[in-house]
């Protein structure tokens, strides 16, 4: 993981994954993510849009499938989602 530090990022597009940021601040920035590890110690964000692709897109599609695009069996017409989420 490569790391940054001490940048004042602005008005750029930054990929996320496999960076470790410390102490920096990201201004009206595009913050790309993929899924990937990375870290953020001690930095600022300020007015910046989040773009998520691949794994991350993927798991964003299936939290929302499991609470608008699931169709109830031959119940009551509730739906019951009996896991839980674990890191």
């Amino acid at each position: 993981m490569k790391t940054v530090a001490n940048q004042n990022l602005k008005d750029t597009a930054i990929e996320m994954d496999e960076h470790c940021f410390v102490n920096c601040t990201f201004s009206e920035c595009i913050l790309l993510f993929s899924g990937g590890d990375f870290g953020l110690v001690d930095c600022r964000i300020v007015n910046c849009e989040v773009r998520l692709a691949g794994a991350a897109r993927k798991t964003i599609q299936f939290l929302k499938r499991l609470t608008t695009g699931c169709q109830p069996a031959e119940t009551n017409g509730t739906i019951t989602i009996e896991s839980r989420l674990v890191n």
